[in-house]
């Protein structure tokens, strides 16, 4: 999974970096949707107040990648959840796309408005708060920071791993059989080492 596209080859959460992922052979696609202040829904890690015409609308985004490769939607801010599913339903089918989220209320929410949308937590701390949204039935997956899965993996869900750009633990990785996607900058490194 090409994490906010191919970005060790092109600039993060941009068209040329999701163009980039594509043509390298990804299987998926990570990307951070956020609100601008004008309200449209934009791709970008940081907030984002008036984004400038590098940055992408979710919507020029899915009209990029809609029949090419899957997508991984990080909602990065509570309240996209409606704007954001309406308009992946209206590119993708549902196979095609997951929805996560380092917010436990946004993975409900996305589960009340469509019960059928694929989630996954995402955590870079092992707490008990964070095994206890593991084991919620609103979660489909795990998306784990690499140092945490062997605890992730205890849960029994299926696993995203991040941010893996080490060839050894990629090589690694592909051999755990709960890990269903490695999220990496240097996708076209990890499809390589697939082959």
């Amino acid at each position: 999974m090409a994490h906010r596209g191919a970005s060790a080859e092109a600039p993060e959460n941009t068209l040329a970096a999701f163009a980039r992922a594509i043509e390298v052979g990804a299987d998926m696609i990570e990307f951070d949707v956020r609100r601008a202040s004008h309200g449209e829904l934009v791709i970008s890690h940081d907030p984002v107040r008036n984004p400038g015409p590098d940055v992408p609308t979710l919507e020029d985004t899915l009209k990029l990648t809609a029949g090419r490769i899957q997508l991984d939607v990080e909602l990065k801010e509570p309240d996209c959840e409606r704007d954001a599913i309406d308009l992946l339903l209206r590119y993708f089918p549902l196979s095609d796309f997951c929805i996560t989220s380092f917010l436990a209320p946004t993975l409900r929410a996305t589960r009340a408005i469509h019960p059928g949308i694929r989630t996954g937590l995402i955590f870079a701390f092992w707490t008990k708060s964070v095994r206890t949204g593991c084991l919620s039935p609103d979660i489909d997956l795990l998306v784990a920071h690499h140092r945490l899965v062997d605890e992730a993996e205890a849960i029994g869900k299926p696993l995203f791993v991040w941010t893996v750009d080490d060839p050894a633990l990629t090589r690694a990785l592909f051999e755990r059989s709960l890990v269903e996607a490695i999220v990496t900058n240097n996708p076209r490194q990890a499809v390589a080492l697939r082959r």
